[in-house]
This record gives C-alpha cells, structure tokens and sequence, in this order.
C-alpha cells in the first residue's frame, strides 16, 4: 500500500529548476510518496482482499446479539452494554422473528443495520 513514484515530467511542465553547487541551473527530480496510498485505493484493495467480510477489528458491526424471544431483550441489552464496556460495538436484533432467521439474516448483512423492535 505505499506509494512512491518518480515524477520525470512534472518539473519540466513547471520550469522548475534549482542552483547546484557549481552555480548551474538543474532541472529536480519531484518524488511523491504516501505511507497508505490515497483513501479510495486502500479502501477498495481492503474490500477485494476481504471479499466484504472484514476482520473484527475493522466491521462496521463486530457482533450481534440475538435474543431467542422478546422477552430475553433486556438480557440481550445488558449483555451488549458488557460487551461494549470490553471495546465490543454491537447491536441487538430486537424483532419477533425466529432465531434461525436472525442468525441468517446477520450471517448475510454486511452493513450494520440497527435491529429496532418494529412498530
């Protein structure tokens, strides 16, 4: 991911020139150089080498608690706040849906999504 490129034609194009020692005049060589590279480069060589599937440290969501009924929501919240007093982010999937579904739909998400109980 880092970058580092000889630019030949850039000093020419600005009639960039310095002194050298001998008192003459020297047309520089311009090197750029980037320790990760621009943004959207590291972003999609991130996003090909993980196929979406980003390690822990670099989801959007780590993890996800999925109570097995509604009446285990508080249980799942208190678990969350645990997990997030340990560096954990998460969320909980708060709908009345079965836990086979849940656990295939947070298999499948990719982004987070914020599991509110729905109206």
């Amino acid at each position: 991911m880092i970058t580092i490129q000889l630019d030949c034609a850039i000093a020419e194009n600005f009639d960039m020139t310095y002194i050298d020692p001998n008192g003459s005049k020297v047309r520089p060589y311009i090197i750029h150089r980037t320790s990760l590279g621009c943004y959207e480069r590291t972003l999609a060589w991130l996003i090909e080498k993980y196929a979406g599937k980003f390690p822990t440290w670099l989801c959007p969501e780590q993890m996800r608690v999925l109570p097995i009924s509604e009446k285990y929501i508080s249980y799942a919240e208190e678990a969350l706040r645990a997990l997030k007093a340990n560096g954990i982010d998460g969320t909980v999937d708060r709908r009345s849906e079965k836990v086979g579904f849940k656990i295939r739909e947070a298999r499948m998400d990719k982004p987070k999504k914020d599991h509110k109980k729905k109206p």
